[in-house]
């Protein structure tokens, strides 16, 4: 059986919305941190917990 999240568009509006997600992101990385592999890592993980939103919505509307 198919997940709904890959037999629908779904998962490309996922996708872009993570994306929006972290291209709004105006402070991401300071100009001190922006060559560090780990703090790039840490930013990352701090803005997708944002992501949990996202997830939420999703998993909620393709449940039946």
């Amino acid at each position: 059986m198919t997940s709904r999240i890959f037999s629908t568009q779904a998962s490309s509006t996922i996708e872009r919305e993570t994306l929006d997600l972290l291209n709004t992101e105006t402070d991401f990385l300071s100009p001190s941190t922006l060559g560090s592999t780990r703090a790039a890592g840490d930013a990352i993980q701090n803005r997708l917990r944002r992501f949990e939103a996202i997830k939420a919505y999703w998993l909620d509307k393709l449940e039946d």
